[in-house]
């Protein structure tokens, strides 16, 4: 858009217990190479029809989108099979 070549990317954690702090990623080989792995998995998640929610024990908390879920969402995900949850399990494991 601005005709000059992207150098890094940036991450605001906008709340205290982010610490409101920025964290610059230069966008180097190695970061571009784990964007595109994430972007696979995440495509794969879609094709098999396997990204779906599956919130920690607290992160239902504050979520904005409990409305849509309820408050037990993390306990239905307790309940699905880990083979479903795979893909989202590599993609929490990435730096």
């Amino acid at each position: 858009m601005l005709h000059t070549p992207v150098q890094s990317g940036r991450l605001y954690f906008c709340t205290s217990a982010g610490g409101f702090e920025a964290h610059e990623i230069p966008l180097v080989e190695r970061t571009r190479a784990l964007g595109v792995e994430a972007l696979q998995i995440v495509d794969r998640a879609i094709e098999l029809g396997r990204l779906m929610a599956a919130p920690g024990p607290d992160a239902c908390t504050y979520c904005d989108f409990r409305a849509v879920c309820g408050p037990a969402e993390h306990r239905r995900t307790a309940r699905k099979h880990p083979a479903l949850l795979q893909d989202l399990a590599e993609l929490r494991s990435r730096p």
